[in-house]
């Protein structure tokens, strides 16, 4: 076992403002190393413009892809033109996908990185919150995402929870709601 998750078990980090409780990234991280066959995709939140932040901690400590992984090191892998381009493109992709409130907006993003878990822990929580609190929380969105059925709780402890995408129900709604919308 990796001894960076060994730590995360009883400890916190202090980020954006505040102290992130690693034990539930901990937990998350377990869960998928037991539960989790393959290699799909994750939704986790990305860094802040800072060269050493939080962002990516679940795919680094798993081994899973996710969206964008670790920002910084996806920046120098990919220095050539017109790839910079790329990864900035998946990083306000992801951002767009947690500060959203419009559901068909995320559902059009978990369909074209074609994700299957989507994280949502302290660290989600605090990196998106909205800076006008007179806004709404995109996170909210997914307690409705999973009445709909768009998606699933399949591990959820305190403030941790990972949401496994319903790729049929999915599949559906983006279609009914592209016949909605004329497209």
């Amino acid at each position: 076992q990796c001894p960076i998750v060994t730590v995360m078990s009883c400890q916190s980090w202090d980020q954006i403002g505040g102290q992130i409780d690693l034990t539930n990234d901990y937990n998350i991280i377990r869960w998928l190393q037991e539960n989790v066959e393959g290699t799909p995709t994750i939704m986790e939140a990305v860094s802040l413009n800072i060269t050493y932040q939080w962002g990516a901690r679940i795919s680094v400590n798993t081994g899973l892809p996710s969206v964008i992984g670790w920002s910084y090191h996806q920046t120098q892998q990919r220095s050539v033109p017109p790839l910079p381009r790329l990864v900035d493109q998946r990083i306000a992709n992801v951002n767009a996908f947690y500060t959203t409130t419009d559901i068909p907006t995320a559902v059009e993003l978990l369909r074209y990185y074609e994700v299957r878990y989507v994280i949502v822990s302290d660290y989600e929580r605090r990196r998106y919150v909205p800076v006008d609190s007179e806004q709404p929380n995109g996170i909210a969105k997914f307690d409705e995402m999973v009445q709909l059925g768009l998606l699933k709780v399949v591990y959820e402890e305190g403030e941790a929870t990972i949401y496994e995408v319903q790729p049929e129900q999915l599949q559906a709604y983006f279609v009914e709601n592209m016949l909605e919308r004329g497209g």
